[in-house]
């Protein structure tokens, strides 16, 4: 059975919610502990809209606003999170782009 993981960053604080519990939190170690479980290898993704869909093999993750990821910076959980794919065609579908 998939479950689902969507995640929504806001100014202040990232917006979980996770098979249907939803939670809000400041703490970027709550992020890392969600997206660094097994959930199997990653299957697929694509974008849909302005989100960011990654299949994998137990789980659907979505990362809601991915074209804000830039905005974020390099220190940020999730920019981090995605670009450590190290997938050039993910990169380009985000528009990530890396800042020394």
């Amino acid at each position: 059975m998939l479950g689902k993981i969507v995640i929504s960053v806001n100014k202040n604080y990232y917006f979980l919610e996770i098979n249907g519990f939803s939670r809000k939190t400041k703490d970027n170690t709550v992020i890392l502990d969600i997206l660094n479980k097994n959930y199997g290898h990653l299957i697929n993704y694509k974008k849909s809209g302005n989100d960011l869909v990654l299949n994998f093999e137990r789980i659907v993750i979505v990362i809601k606003s991915i074209r804000n990821i830039n905005k974020l910076g390099n220190d940020d959980t999730l920019f981090n999170y995605v670009a450590s794919f190290k997938d050039e065609k993910l990169m380009r579908l985000v528009k990530i782009k890396q800042k020394n």
